[in-house]
C-alpha cells in the first residue's frame, strides 16, 4: 500500500510539473503574439493614416485564423499536438524574426506587415485548437476542469490586456523592437513544449 501511495503522489507531482510547464509556457507565447498582433496594428494606423490599410490589416490579422481553425481541429486529432504547437509557434517566429530583420534593415514597407499578419494569423489558427485537444491529454480526468478553466482565464486576461499593452510598446520602441518580443516568448514556449516529456 505504501508503495501504491508513492506511485500516486509521483504521478501527481508529475502531471501537475508537467501542466504547470505547458501552461507558463504557452502563456508567455499567447501574451507575446497578442502584444505583437495588436501592435502591429497600432503601427499601421498610425503609419498609413487610412481606414483602407486599418481594413486591410484587420482583415489579414484575423481571417486566415478563421479560415484554417476547422482543418486545424482535425489535424490536431490525427497528428502528434505537440508538434503541431511546436511548428505553427516556430514559424510565426521565423515570419516575425525576418520582418524584423528588414524593418531594423530600413525596409519599412506596409505590405510585408500584411504578409507577416495573414501567417501569424494562419499559425495561431493551427496552435489554438492543438492546445485545446493537448490538455486533456497530459491532465488527469478529475483535474480537466480545473486546469481548462485556468487556460480560460488566462487566454481572457491577455486578451484583455494585449490592445493596451500592444499600443504601449508601439510608442515606445521601434517595430522591430516590438516584433522580438514575440520572437523571444515563441522561443521560451518551444523550449518548453520540446523539452516536456
Amino acid at each position: 500500500i505504501r508503495h501504491m501511495q508513492d506511485r500516486d503522489h509521483t504521478l501527481v507531482l508529475r502531471w501537475k510539473g508537467i501542466g504547470a510547464a505547458f501552461l507558463t509556457g504557452q502563456a508567455v507565447s499567447i501574451l507575446g503574439s497578442g502584444l505583437v498582433q495588436f501592435a502591429i496594428i497600432w503601427f499601421v494606423t498610425l503609419r498609413a493614416n487610412s481606414g483602407t490599410a486599418l481594413m486591410i490589416i484587420t482583415l489579414t490579422s484575423f481571417i486566415p485564423q478563421l479560415v484554417v481553425a476547422p482543418f486545424a481541429g482535425v489535424w490536431a486529432d490525427r497528428y502528434d499536438r505537440r508538434w503541431l504547437i511546436i511548428l505553427s509557434d516556430s514559424t510565426i517566429a521565423l515570419v516575425t524574426l525576418a520582418t524584423a530583420v528588414f524593418f531594423f534593415l530600413g525596409y519599412e514597407h506596409i505590405w510585408m506587415i500584411y504578409i507577416a499578419a495573414a501567417v501569424r494569423s494562419l499559425g495561431g489558427g493551427i496552435q489554438s485548437p492543438a492546445i485545446k485537444a493537448l490538455i486533456p491529454q497530459i491532465t488527469p480526468k478529475k483535474e480537466l476542469v480545473r486546469i481548462n478553466g485556468i487556460y480560460s482565464t488566462i487566454e481572457n486576461v491577455i486578451l484583455l490586456l494585449s490592445p493596451a499593452l500592444g499600443g504601449a510598446l508601439i510608442t515606445l520602441f521601434p517595430i522591430w523592437i516590438v516584433f522580438m518580443v514575440d520572437v523571444v516568448t515563441a522561443a521560451i514556449a518551444v523550449l518548453i513544449m520540446i523539452f516536456m516529456p
